[in-house]
Order: structure tokens, then sequence, then C-alpha cells
């Protein structure tokens, strides 16, 4: 009789994912609906939902009861090969993203809060609030004073970082909900990217809507600026990344045509190539932005989608998440890996890199944040 009270909570759960994809544009990356214990005491299932072309995957996933934190966020550096996991949120971790200084981690949960990790300690530093729904990106400001976060409910919100409150009201960004932001290089503009397949542009010292980039016909899955500030790419789920001029607000010639779901875009630090993580294949395309052409393409093996690319700062180390949990590292222009670590994070959803180039942190379903130094 215990099988039955899971299958109902399963059905009410993919009703109202199905319901709430459908609501935010068929949005494909891998979500937990929840978490259920069954009724062996040291098991716990977990249920993710992949929704392409209307078409329902599940997955069921077992976990040690041991794992899950629950509770209040408490920080607990514990050994994982040469890294560090910092445990203590209450739901899967959506994005993390290193302030300039590299001493905090800011990180984005799926329970509609952004916390901050002091580094240097290995303990939790602050809490900031102000989201109620589901947070899929965070990201720090140029000078390390912003943190700025996008929800499912379609708001950014900002907070001063040192004073850990809030600036101001929440900018309505999209009517969609907002899956990816990023600051230009010189921390002048806020790129928010939505579901309902648009991009704005706003000034973020005056709160002030800039102008919208609106040639997508699907929900925008990831934005990043060049490391010039000149262009942003922003590709979406029918597998199209448009390269925008930021200063004319047109697209940079035509558009990067993948064939595959996208995940995640990264740039280069030099500019001159783009990572696109493509989400229904296991791969990451390497593209020449000048030429517009896919030069390589990288084959993750069995990791499942890809759901996260970043390059290291100042090297050609290229840095992928993916669905079993594991990080490989890339040294491009190869294409084999160069490592593959393995933080007990569960699928990883984001993978970020200090502004040093020498840590590495990756979050993912688990709710565990992985850490490890002395990687480039």
């Amino acid at each position: 009789m215990s099988e039955i009270p899971f299958l109902v909570k399963l059905g009410d759960a993919l009703e109202k994912a199905m319901a709430s994809d459908a609501a935010a544009g068929g949005r494909r990356r891998n979500r937990p609906l929840g978490v259920w214990r069954s009724a062996a005491p040291t098991i716990l299932l977990a249920v993710s939902s992949l929704i392409v072309c209307g078409v329902v995957a599940i997955a069921l996933t077992l976990h040690s009861a041991s794992r899950h934190t629950g509770g209040n966020p408490l920080a607990r550096a514990l050994p994982v090969g040469s890294g560090t996991r910092l445990d203590g949120h209450a739901g899967p971790v959506s994005s993390v993203a290193f302030s300039p200084s590299g001493r905090l981690l800011a990180t984005a949960t799926e329970n509609g809060t952004v916390q901050l990790w002091d580094l240097r300690r290995n303990s939790l530093s602050g809490t900031l609030k102000g989201l109620v729904r589901i947070v899929d990106s965070v990201a720090f400001s140029p000078n390390g004073r912003i943190v700025a976060a996008g929800s499912r409910g379609g708001a950014v919100r900002l907070w001063d970082a040192p004073a850990r409150r809030q600036l101001g009201g929440a900018l309505k960004a999209h009517a969609g909900s907002v899956y990816s932001v990023a600051f230009s290089p010189d921390g002048r503009i806020l790129a928010p990217a939505s579901a309902a397949g648009t991009v704005q542009l706003w000034d973020a010292h005056s709160h002030r809507l800039l102008g919208q980039l609106n040639n997508h016909a699907g929900a925008i899955a990831s934005v990043a600026f060049s490391p010039d500030g000149r262009s942003l790419a922003a590709a979406d789920i029918r597998g199209t990344v448009v390269l925008w001029d930021v200063r004319s607000r047109r697209p940079l010639g035509a558009s990067l045509q993948t064939h595959h779901l996208v995940n995640s875009v990264a740039y280069s630090p030099d500019g001159q190539t783009l990572a696109v993580a493509n989400g229904d294949q296991g791969t990451v395309g390497v593209w020449d932005v000048q030429r517009h052409r896919l030069i390589r393409t990288l084959h993750i093996g069995n990791s499942g989608p890809v759901n996260s690319v970043v390059f290291a700062p100042h090297t050609r180390i290229l840095a992928t998440g993916g669905g079993t949990g594991t990080v490989q590292l890339w040294s491009l222009p190869g294409d084999k890996p160069l490592a593959t670590l393995n933080g007990g994070t569960g699928p990883v959803f984001s993978v970020a890199f200090s502004p040093d180039g020498r840590t590495l942190a990756a979050g993912g379903f688990s709710g565990t944040i992985s850490v490890w130094r002395g990687v480039a």
C-alpha cells in the first residue's frame, strides 16, 4: 500500500510541472519535481522531468537519506577528492557565481533564496531573501557590490552584497520566467533573459530599462557578454544562438544554428570562440564567433545532458557540468578531457571559475556545492 500515495503525488507533480513548463515556454532543462521517502528508511526517491516537444521523460534516482541535509543551513567542509563540499541548502542549487575577489560564492536555490558563502572559512556568510519563486540564475557585478538574481516569476532582484540588503524593488523584467542574468564587463548593464524569448538591457545603477532584444522564437536559457562587452550571446531552446551588438541592439550577422537544445553558453577569454552546451546530445559545440562556424565538438561521454559550461579566465581551459554529477575539464583546442571531477552533487546544474581561475565550484540537484582549489 505504500506505493499508492507516492504514485498519487507523482501524478500530481507531473501535472503541475507540465502546466508550469507550458506556461513558461516549454523549458527543457532537467529539474526535480520533488523528493519522497520510500518505505525503506535509507532511500529517497528523486523525480526529475524533461519536457521536450510536449513529451515527458521521467527519471528516478536513488539517493542515500544521509545526504538529505534539511533543517537550518549549516556549512561543513568535507574532502571530496581534492575538493571541499559545502552542505546546507534545503533544495537543489541551480546557479553558482564567484565574487570578483573570489572570497565569496553566491548560490541560487529552488526554494527562492540566494546564499553567500565565505570560501576562506568554508562557511555560510549570509542569505539574501526577497524572491519567493524558484531562482534560476545569480550573478555578481564586476565590482562585487551587487548581486542579481532572476526567478521563475519573471522578476529580477538586486542586493547590496556587503550590506546584505535589497536594492529597491524588484525589476519586473519579463512576463515569463527569468532563466539567466549577466552583467556587462564594465558593470553598467544587466541583461536578464526569459522564457518569453526576450533579453532586456537594464542600467544596473539607475534600474532604468535601456532596451529589449526580440529576435528569438523560443525561451532563452542562457546569456553571456563577450569579454570586451560589445556583444551578447543569447541561446534559446530551439537551438538558435544570436550574437547581439550591445550598442545597436541588432544581431551580428546570421545566428548560430546548433539544431540542438541549448542549456548554456560561454565566451572564451579572448572572445574569439563560444562554447555552447547541447543539452539533448551530451556534447559541447565550440564556435568561431567571427566566422559563425562550428570548429569543434566535444563529446562528454556518458554524462547525459550538458547543463553548464564556463571558461577559466586567461586560459583555454573549459569546464562542463552534466547529468551524472561529474565536472570535466578540457584544454582547447584538444578534444579529450584533461580530468573528471566528481563532487557528489548529483546532476550538475551550474559550474563557475573564480576570477583567478584557480578555484572551480559546482552546484546541482543534491543541494551540495563542490569546490575544487588549484584547478587551473
